[in-house]
Formats: C-alpha cells, structure tokens, sequence
C-alpha cells in the first residue's frame, strides 16, 4: 500500500497535507488494517497523538515567529516614516536640534506625535478611525498607493 508523504520542507503546507483527506483515510486504514491486536492499535494511537502534540507545538512556533516578525518589520516601517517626517521638517522647514539644549524643535514634536499615538491607542482607536478624525478635522483625506 502506497501512502501520502508528508514532507515538511515540501513548497506545500505541511499542515495541508497533514488535513488532507486522503491522508487521514490512510491512516485510518493503517489503524484497521495492520492492527491485529489491542496493543498494536493502542501503539499506533499513542504515535498518532504523538503526532498532533508535534503538530500544534509547530503551529505555535510559527505563530510566534510570524508575529515576531511582523513586529520587527512594523517596527522598521515605524522608524522609516519619523525619519522621513524628522528629515522633511530638517531639509524643507529648516528646524533644528540646539546641541546646548536638551529640547530642540525635531525632539518636542516627536515627542508630541508619540503622546498623541499613546492617546489614541488609549481609547481603542485605530488607524481608520484616525483617518476619519483628520478629514472630519482638516479635510485632508489619506489615501494608501497601492502598486
């Protein structure tokens, strides 16, 4: 008898080959078939569950993963767009930082944009509900580029 491989590294997703259909056919007629006697099938069953404890641990490493990642790409995306504001205040607006101060104009007003973001996020508002409060406010309407 011929049965599905399960290839983790395999381009496909492992867990769609581990719910595919056939897969779980095969194994139930591993079970029925080679399963002589009560132990065998409970061998068989305990590897089985084996199997799903492997399973859900990968999932949540991936999970985890995922999102450590997305945090740390957020995180870059974040530090990019203060840059470019910081540099366009610097370069098109002239403000600058006073090495005999601790404050200089570009500290205060990030300063300001992080009080306003920790305000915001405080009453559960997200990033269209702000977008809607800036046109309501100033009739600036923002529109995301998509290529």
């Amino acid at each position: 008898m011929e049965y599905t491989r399960l290839n983790v590294l395999n381009q496909r997703s492992f867990l769609d080959d581990l719910n595919n259909k056939d897969s779980v056919a095969q194994v139930a007629s591993m079970i029925n078939a080679s399963s002589k006697n009560r132990s065998q099938r409970r061998k068989l069953e305990k590897t089985l569950n084996k199997v799903e404890k492997i399973q859900a641990k990968c999932a949540q490493y991936a999970k985890d993963k995922a999102d450590k990642e997305l945090e740390i790409r957020a995180d870059e995306s974040f530090m990019y767009v203060f840059a470019c504001v910081g540099l366009t205040l610097n370069e098109d607006y002239h403000w600058t930082e006073d090495p005999d101060q601790d404050h200089g104009q570009l500290t205060s007003f990030f300063e300001r944009v992080t009080k306003k973001m920790e305000k915001y996020t405080s009453q559960d508002m997200g990033t269209q509900d702000l977008i809607d409060l800036l046109d309501e406010r100033t009739g600036i309407q923002l529109i995301a580029t998509r290529k």
